[in-house]
């Protein structure tokens, strides 16, 4: 009979699941690009699409307003506090939960594994989307890009996160979109799962350990019938 393949990778349950935020369990981009919109227009500048502004996300706030406004521009601190400012009180105007990540967190916080979320989104924004969601309680730690010195690819974050909860890299699970989370991941010896449907190109999640199509992939939890 054929069996599917378990993408968690282990009949046992991790010690430990961490998050990545955007493109992984919330749809934010039209959000994002409305603040870099937003910011781009003070400035006389004209709106860009969507796309541009997907491929200019992954490394925090500031990556992203350096990528989305003209090359060597002397106004990069200016814009980011507009962009900040706007981004901060639309965050969640139509950002969503992709399909299945609310069950997802549900059925592991039920089988009591701790989950960690860790972005390079600032902290303060991270949480209050996550509010604004109704899943910021499923997390133990929550991470943006200015909680530790170095935001991924590096993988303090990450073991940042293994500290505060105690566990092991050999068995925590890191599920994220892009080539930053997978190669914080691999840097701290961590398990990754790629989402395909997230902002990262095709040839980034060919580098995490296994990828599906949809978090819905990930349930039922392989270990839950076992008792």
């Amino acid at each position: 009979m054929f069996q599917p393949v378990n993408p968690w990778g282990a009949s046992k349950p991790p010690s430990l699941v961490i998050f990545d935020l955007d493109g992984t369990l919330v749809n934010s981009l039209e959000d994002l690009a409305m603040s870099v919109n937003f910011m781009r227009g003070n400035f006389g500048l004209p709106p860009i699409a969507l796309e541009d502004v997907r491929r200019a996300i992954g490394k925090g706030a500031r990556n992203l307003v350096t990528r989305t406004m003209p090359e060597n521009d002397g106004r990069i601190n200016e814009a980011l506090s507009l962009f900040l400012e706007h981004n901060g009180s639309n965050l969640a105007v139509h950002s969503r939960l992709y399909p299945g990540a609310r069950e997802l967190l549900a059925a592991l916080n039920s089988s009591g594994i701790p989950l960690g979320l860790v972005s390079n989104k600032n902290s303060a924004h991270c949480e209050l989307l996550l509010s604004s969601l109704g899943i910021a309680d499923s997390f133990r730690t929550i991470l943006g890009g200015d909680a530790v010195k170095e935001c991924k690819p590096s993988p303090a974050p990450l073991l940042e996160t293994l500290s505060r909860t105690g566990s092991t890299a050999e068995t925590t699970v890191m599920i994220g979109d892009s080539i930053n989370d997978f190669e914080a991941a691999f840097a701290a010896g961590v398990r990754s799962i790629g989402c395909k449907f997230g902002y990262g190109e095709s040839w980034e999640v060919e580098r995490a350990t296994v990828r599906i199509d949809s978090l819905e992939e990930l349930l039922p939890l392989p270990w839950s019938a076992q008792g």
